[in-house]
Formats: structure tokens, C-alpha cells, sequence
């Protein structure tokens, strides 16, 4: 029975570290990218208002240093009962948050992977139940966990991977990412990134003129605009309405 408790930790163990690491690094080595990302989180609540780009920068990078340290830690066996708990605390979270984006569906792309690997809100949820299903096991048997460092050592490997991955940060923060994931990364034809894929479902456009005369406001679309008012009509809407889009997208 030992036996069996000590594989599936450790098999749920590497499949957190794994995933945390690589999901780290790739926001790690893009942090305006995640900033980005962040900011449609925030505009999703209505709440980028009130939080500054360089407070969504520092979110940015900090997230991601904690998701990759987290995936060290895990992976080395260090402190093993409190990062076990801080994981699964992390993924609850996670999992709510991803809960959310699916019911509502708010943003298209949670940015879980950064550029690296794009999701669908269902398909993320699903790969957070069976993370959080790992790290439920993780911390129900957290001694269970093999150890590749010795306690004396484990210090070393800590401040080691902070200092690793705010290094990473900053260098892609000033210069170019150290692995581009991005969609026009150095080399890349511009031109044939820009083709629409085959079989590729189109977007499609609606026009809608708004009239305002005599007090009066209606709406019309290009087939049933009516032509004798046109010109009058047309001078009110560029008149009062200068400072939108005259178009509007579905």
C-alpha cells in the first residue's frame, strides 16, 4: 500500500513541478506579454482603472516567479508539507479563476502557457481539475515525496531558482525574449503569418448608422438606410458622434 501512495505522489508531483516550471518560464521570459495578459483580466472586472501598467508589470513578473519556484521546489522535494500546501492553495485559485472564464467567457485565452501553448477556457479548467487533483494528493502524503536534495543543500536550490528566474525577467524585459514564442519572432515570414488558415472561420461586420433628427434617434444598417435623409442624417451622426467608431463589430 506504501508502495502504491508513493507512486501516485510522486507521478502527481512531477506532473505539478513540470507543468508549474515550464508555465513560469514562458511567462518569465515575456513579461510585457503577461502584463498584457493581466490587463485583460483587470479590464474583464473593471479594475485596470485603478491599477497602474507599472503595478501590472510587477504582478506580471512575481506571478510568474512564484509559479516557477513553486515547480522547483516541488520537483527537488524542498519544504515539502508547506509548498504542497501553497500548490494546492495556488491551484484552488487557479481552478475557480478558470472556472469563471469558462461560464463567462470574458477572455479568450487564459495565457496560462504565455505564446508558448494557447488554450481554450474549457480546456484549460479541465487541466486544472487534474492539477488540482495532484496537488490534493501532494498534500494529503506530502513525506511520500522522494528527495533529490539533501536538507543541508536546499537553501542553495532556493535562492538559486529566485535569482534564476528574475534574472530571466529582466533580461527579456530589456532585450529579447530568450526562447520567442511570440507570433512575429525574428526570422518569421510576416506576410504568411498574416494568412488567413484554411477552413478558418471568418469574422464577419456589422454597420450601423445612428440618425438623429428633430429629436429623434433610430438605427439602421446599410440595407434599409434611408436615401433622401442620408445627408442630413449623416452630418448629425459625424457631428455628434466624431469621437466613436462609426462601425461596430460582432
Amino acid at each position: 500500500m506504501n508502495r502504491i501512495k508513493s507512486i501516485l505522489v510522486n507521478l502527481s508531483r512531477a506532473l505539478l513541478a513540470l507543468t508549474f516550471i515550464f508555465s513560469g518560464f514562458v511567462k518569465a521570459i515575456d513579461p510585457l506579454g503577461s502584463q498584457y495578459k493581466i490587463a485583460e483580466y483587470l479590464e474583464a472586472v473593471q479594475l485596470s482603472a485603478y491599477i497602474p501598467d507599472w503595478a501590472q508589470l510587477m504582478i506580471s513578473v512575481g506571478l510568474s516567479a512564484i509559479e516557477f519556484t513553486l515547480g522547483v521546489l516541488l520537483l527537488l522535494a524542498i519544504r515539502r508539507r508547506v509548498v504542497c500546501k501553497v500548490s494546492l492553495f495556488f491551484m484552488a485559485v487557479m481552478t475557480i479563476v478558470t472556472l469563471w472564464l469558462t461560464v463567462s467567457n470574458p477572455i479568450q485565452d487564459c495565457g496560462c502557457f504565455g505564446d508558448a501553448i494557447h488554450l481554450t477556457n474549457t480546456q484549460t479548467f479541465v487541466k486544472n481539475l487534474i492539477l488540482l487533483t495532484a496537488a490534493i494528493i501532494v498534500t494529503r502524503w506530502p513525506l511520500y515525496q522522494v528527495r533529490f536534495v539533501s536538507k543541508t543543500n536546499q537553501w542553495i536550490a532556493f535562492y538559486f531558482t529566485i535569482v534564476f528566474i528574475f534574472t530571466a525577467s529582466i533580461l527579456s524585459l530589456y532585450h529579447l525574449p530568450i526562447f520567442d514564442f511570440r507570433p512575429y519572432y525574428i526570422g518569421q515570414n510576416i506576410k504568411k503569418g498574416m494568412e488567413i488558415p484554411k477552413g478558418a472561420k471568418l469574422t464577419t461586420y456589422k454597420t450601423t448608422f445612428i440618425c438623429e433628427k428633430d429629436g429623434m434617434t433610430r438605427e439602421f444598417t446599410e440595407k434599409d438606410y434611408p436615401t433622401m435623409t442620408r445627408r442630413g442624417c449623416l452630418k448629425i451622426l459625424i457631428r455628434k458622434y466624431s469621437n466613436r467608431a462609426m462601425s461596430t463589430y460582432s
